[in-house]
This record gives structure tokens, C-alpha cells and sequence, in this order.
């Protein structure tokens, strides 16, 4: 990749102060790295310090370019995230109505909605005219006649024994 023309003058520029400085008493930047230091008499910073702000600059740069597409990233997975739940949700609901089509010996969904409507419209009628409890107990003993072996004993005799 060619180099910006900022980058040659930076380059330039320590180059010129390397050649034509003078060695100074070392900066924050080159101290701990234990290089040399060099500086010119109208410049602000030192060769090595100024090759390192460039680079830091550079990194920045190209962090907040992967954080933005980091973003973007996650901001894809959480609408196909989404899309991923509402679809299990549609197939749940889907199987649920056929279920309860075969449930109630119905041949299509259309004539499940009309018995479904009929109920619930059965129902509110039957509140409006006084009907405090309106259930329907078949349904709710469903699973059939009690046994005569568990007839007549508390719930927790009935466990006991199973």
C-alpha cells in the first residue's frame, strides 16, 4: 500500500531532525524505551515521539473503523436474532392450532376459528345472563374415571402408593 503523503512528510521530518538535531535529555516516550533522543530547534517533538503519535493516530483510526463495523455486525445478528424467534414462535402457534384441530376432529383452520368463535361468543352469553362459572368440566377431567384403587384416599396417599 502506498504511503499518504502525511506519512512521507512525518518520515521526512524525523529524518531531518535525526540528521541535522541535536541529542537531547530523553523524552517521556523514548526514556522508558531507552532510545536516544533528538530534537530540532523549532520543532515540538522529538523524532521518535513523533513517529509514535502518527501511529497511535493510525490505530485509532482503524479501531473505530472495527468498532463501527462491530456494530453493524451486532446490530445484523440481533434482527436476524429477532426474525429466528418470531419464526419459532409462528411454528409453535402453528402446531399448537393443528393439535387442536385433530383434538377436536376439525378438517381446516377456518372452521376451527368459527367453532373457537362460537365458544367464546357461547361463553359471554352465558356470563351476561348470570352464569357465574362458566366451565367446561369435561375438559377439565379429561384424562378419564378415577381407578377404584385410588378412590376414597387423600392426594398424598395416592402419591405414596405410586
Amino acid at each position: 500500500m502506498s504511503e499518504s503523503k502525511a506519512t512521507r512528510n512525518r518520515q521526512a521530518q524525523a529524518i531531518l531532525i535525526e540528521n541535522t538535531g541535536f541529542l537531547i535529555m530523553p523524552c517521556g516516550y523514548c526514556e522508558p524505551r531507552g532510545l536516544k533522543c533528538w530534537a530540532k530547534e523549532g520543532y515540538s517533538k522529538c523524532a521518535q515521539s513523533d513517529r509514535f503519535a502518527a501511529e497511535k493516530r493510525r490505530l485509532e483510526r482503524e479501531e473505530e473503523v472495527a468498532e463501527n463495523e462491530l456494530l453493524q455486525l451486532q446490530q445484523q445478528v440481533n434482527e436476524h436474532l429477532s426474525r429466528l424467534m418470531r419464526l419459532h414462535c409462528q411454528k409453535k402457534q402453528l402446531q399448537e392450532r393443528s393439535d387442536e384441530m385433530l383434538r377436536r376432529n376439525v378438517e381446516t383452520m377456518d372452521d376451527l376459528e368459527v367453532l373457537d368463535n362460537a365458544e367464546l361468543f357461547a361463553a359471554v352469553e352465558a356470563q351476561l345472563l348470570g352464569a357465574a362459572d362458566v366451565i367446561d368440566w369435561g375438559e377439565v377431567f379429561a384424562f378419564g374415571p378415577l381407578s377404584s384403587d385410588v378412590a376414597g384416599r387423600s392426594s398424598s396417599e395416592v402419591v405414596r402408593r405410586s
